[in-house]
């Protein structure tokens, strides 16, 4: 077999990278079904406990916040993931001049430099505040906080995929019409 014949058959470093990150992108999705759906559960339960039995579930409400607080950030990852944060792309679509390129690489630093310093503040949060207890779930606040950080460095991670994504020409896999969470 030819070099170039073994080269065309092996994928790029490049699409190796794009494909573990599709890879991530589905397990966020799964996070945000699974969370979506125990937050419906906890939420039917909450009402029909308050309404039949004396005592309602003291556990769900709080449980139901934890969740929201994962599919904020998570959510945000993903969207990030599927292009939908940082619109400022569209103001430079419409702009022509020759040092265009710089603007974008400022506003994409800026963009890394502020996940980086909120997942940083994130991680330093989650464990000053890891002693302390959710009351009635009896778990560290650190389950409830760690959303945060976990969520900006996967922002962080999308953003920097986007590197590779421009070298190779390979988008999200969303965006070419498949599923990641197949």
């Amino acid at each position: 077999m030819a070099q170039a014949e073994l080269t065309a058959s092996r994928p790029s470093f490049a699409a190796t990278l794009c494909r573990i990150e599709d890879g991530v992108a589905r397990v966020e999705k799964a996070v945000l079904v699974v969370a979506a759906l125990a937050m419906i559960v906890l939420l039917l339960l909450q009402i029909s406990t308050r309404a039949g039995l004396p005592v309602p579930l003291d556990f769900s409400d709080e449980l139901t916040r934890v969740l929201l607080a994962w599919m904020i950030f998570v959510g945000a990852a993903l969207a990030t993931y599927r292009g939908l944060h940082f619109a400022v792309h569209i103001l430079m679509q419409h702009l022509r001049f020759a040092g265009k390129w710089l603007v974008e690489l400022a506003v994409g630093g800026i963009a890394l430099a502020f996940m980086a310093a909120v997942a940083w503040v994130g991680i330093r949060g989650t464990v000053s505040g890891a002693v302390q207890m959710l009351p009635s779930l009896g778990v560290s606040v650190a389950w409830s906080q760690a959303a945060m950080p976990v969520g900006f460095t996967l922002m962080l991670y999308h953003t920097l995929m986007l590197l590779p994504r421009r070298l190779s020409g390979i988008g999200p896999a969303e965006r070419q019409g498949e599923d990641p969470a197949a």
